[in-house]
Formats: C-alpha cells, sequence, structure tokens
C-alpha cells in the first residue's frame, strides 16, 4: 500500500485510538510495513489496547547526552 492509502485508511481508527488513550501513534516510532503497522492498529482499537502492546517501537538514543545543566 502506497503512503496515501495508508493515511487515508488509517485516519479513522487513529480519531478512536485518540478517544481511548489521548493520544495518536506515530508509525514512524514503531518496526512496521504500512500493513503491518494499519493491522497492529485495527487490533489495538478492537482490543482497547496501546499500540506498543502490539508492536516493537523503534529504540531511540539516549538522551542522557544531549542534557545541559
Amino acid at each position: 500500500m502506497n503512503r496515501l492509502e495508508f493515511l487515508k485508511k488509517c485516519q479513522p481508527y487513529n480519531k478512536m485510538y485518540h478517544e481511548f488513550f489521548g493520544e495518536i501513534p506515530i508509525h514512524t516510532e514503531y518496526v512496521a510495513t504500512y500493513d503491518e503497522y494499519y493491522l497492529a492498529l485495527q487490533k489495538a482499537v478492537m482490543e482497547k489496547v496501546k499500540l506498543d502492546t502490539i508492536l516493537e517501537k523503534i529504540e531511540k538514543p539516549d538522551e542522557e547526552g544531549a542534557k545541559y545543566n
């Protein structure tokens, strides 16, 4: 699926997810293809669970070095 198709398909699930959890997950923060992410988002909404319980998040570098005292 292309990016535009993906965004259109995710839109209603993003709205429902936001109603449940007060946030919208960002697909670039997860290790998944568009298809995998879409199916996981659907499942998260239907089961009313956070997406990160279904998909693995991309690890961000430690921000400890970025702090200024």
